[in-house]
């Protein structure tokens, strides 16, 4: 009585170091998108009297807004692992960012 052996395929490729740190990349520019946001918003909330302030809140919204919503676009357009809602679901995160960038 002889069990039959599992068919198994070929082995998995592991992932490379490139792909690895693309992803890791990404990871960290949305990170570091989050966190210009939420200096902006602090900056916002407490110096809204003062001008000058009042404009270094508002290029820090933007630009954590363009550094969250480009990474969005790069990995909704470019992977090939994600699904067609995942993809929709970012390029609206990325939509809504750049609205609230304006």
């Amino acid at each position: 009585m002889g069990y039959a052996q599992p068919q198994y395929g070929p082995p998995k490729q592991s992932a490379g170091i490139g792909q690895m740190l693309r992803k890791m990349i990404l990871i960290i520019l949305f990170l570091t998108g989050s966190l210009l946001m939420l200096i902006a918003r602090i900056v916002l909330i407490y110096k809204s009297g003062e001008t000058d302030w009042v404009r270094a809140g508002s290029l820090l919204r933007a630009l954590g807004a363009l550094t969250f919503a480009v990474p969005a676009v790069v990995w909704a357009l470019g992977s090939k692992r994600t699904t067609d809602m995942q993809n929709l679901g970012l390029l609206v995160l990325a939509a809504f960012l750049i609205a609230y960038m304006i």
